[in-house]
């Protein structure tokens, strides 16, 4: 882009000329890009072109997963509906005070064992998921707090 200096009157050199406005124009297509280069049906509005570019973007929504085990995470079996393998995944634990207070540990489940950790009330608690398969996980908990899993969620795109 060629740069125009432009000065305030009564400076007299900014010609509002043909060249400069020419070649302002020619910057902002060269930077902005044409609209009828937007890899769109819609070549005459760019509100349009923007709007069919968006319905075109996958939705991207948390889905809960229906599940059943031991919510005390003490080496149970958790058995889900859902296969959670190579998907983004989201455990929601609740601490034992406090029914209301959510701890979520989100990890992508790519892995036979899943080393997680998180805290609550400055407290630690080590969570670890494993012999995952298409049908569920064993799932342990442990450390400074004991944390009581709530939901599972995963990434539905």
């Amino acid at each position: 882009m060629e740069k125009i200096n432009f000065q305030d009157l009564p400076s007299t050199t900014t010609p509002i000329d043909s060249t400069n406005l020419n070649l302002l124009q020619q910057n902002v297509e060269d930077d902005l890009g044409l609209l009828e280069n937007l890899n769109t049906t819609d070549k005459t509005n760019l509100v349009g072109a923007i709007n069919e570019t968006n319905s075109k973007i996958p939705k991207i929504k948390w889905k809960q997963v229906e599940w059943s085990g031991d919510e005390s995470g003490n080496g149970v079996r958790i058995t889900t509906n859902v296969n959670l393998l190579n998907k983004l995944v989201c455990l929601e634990f609740r601490a034992p005070s406090n029914d209301y207070h959510r701890i979520p540990v989100t990890f992508y489940v790519a892995y036979s064992t899943n080393y997680l950790v998180a805290q609550y009330g400055g407290k630690i608690a080590q969570i670890v998921v494993n012999t995952i398969s298409a049908t569920g996980f064993n799932l342990t908990t442990s450390g400074d707090v004991i944390l009581k899993l709530n939901n599972i969620f995963y990434l539905d795109i």
